[in-house]
């Protein structure tokens, strides 16, 4: 009997691939299913004994993820997304004023 572990209908491919990689190191064997007619993609384990460890494992993966997700919006790349903004704006002003310029 196969035991799902994880969902991968909502999970974008960087997550799938971070929880797969733990999975890999902690030397579990899955299989995974491809989106079917009638199925979501999942990830799966034979055994009960490797669905326990898997989800243990799932559970920190998850927590890590999280922590990586908080890290990347900290007040530092703020700053920084506001200044590329700012190069945005300030070259599609000047893109617009050579347009309409009355010199051309």
């Amino acid at each position: 009997m196969s035991f799902k572990i994880f969902d991968l209908k909502d999970t974008s491919i960087e997550e799938e691939r971070f929880i797969k990689k733990h999975l890999r190191m902690h030397r579990i064997k899955f299989y995974e299913t491809p989106k079917g007619r009638h199925s979501n993609p999942a990830i799966w384990v034979k055994t009960a004994l490797q669905e326990v460890k898997a989800k243990k494992v799932i559970g920190k993966c998850q927590k890590k993820w999280k922590e990586n997700v908080k890290q990347e919006l900290t007040p530092g790349s703020a700053i920084l997304n506001k200044k590329s903004g700012l190069l945005i704006l300030l070259v599609v002003i000047v893109l617009i004023l050579a347009l309409f310029s009355p010199m051309l």
